[in-house]
C-alpha cells in the first residue's frame, strides 16, 4: 500500500509539472492590471490543461498525507531528540 501511495504521489506531481509547463509554453506571456483581472481569472479557468494540473496537485497531494497517516509513529522524531544528539555529539568530541 505504501508503494503504491509513494508511486501515485510521483506520478501525479510529474504529470502536473508537464501539463503546467505545456499549457505555459502555449499560452505565452500574460499580464493583468486592475481592470484585466477578470478577464485573466476567465482565461485561467478556459484552459483545461492548467485545471488539470491544478487536479493532479491535489491527488498528489492527498496521496501524500495518506503515506503520512500509513507510516508507523514511532519513527516520528520526538521531541527532545535533537537536544539528544546534539549532546551525544558534544561528548564525542570534546
Amino acid at each position: 500500500m505504501r508503494w503504491i501511495l509513494v508511486a501515485l504521489m510521483v506520478a501525479a506531481t510529474a504529470m502536473s509539472d508537464v501539463l503546467q509547463s505545456f499549457e505555459m509554453k502555449r499560452a505565452g506571456e500574460q499580464s493583468a492590471g486592475a481592470r484585466g483581472l477578470m478577464r485573466l481569472l476567465v482565461m485561467i479557468v478556459q484552459r483545461r490543461y492548467l485545471i488539470l494540473s491544478i487536479g493532479c496537485l491535489a491527488v498528489s497531494f492527498f496521496s501524500f498525507m495518506a503515506l503520512v497517516q500509513t507510516g508507523p509513529s514511532a519513527s516520528r522524531c520526538p521531541r527532545r531528540a535533537p537536544a539528544s544528539s546534539w549532546k551525544r555529539c558534544w561528548r564525542n568530541f570534546c
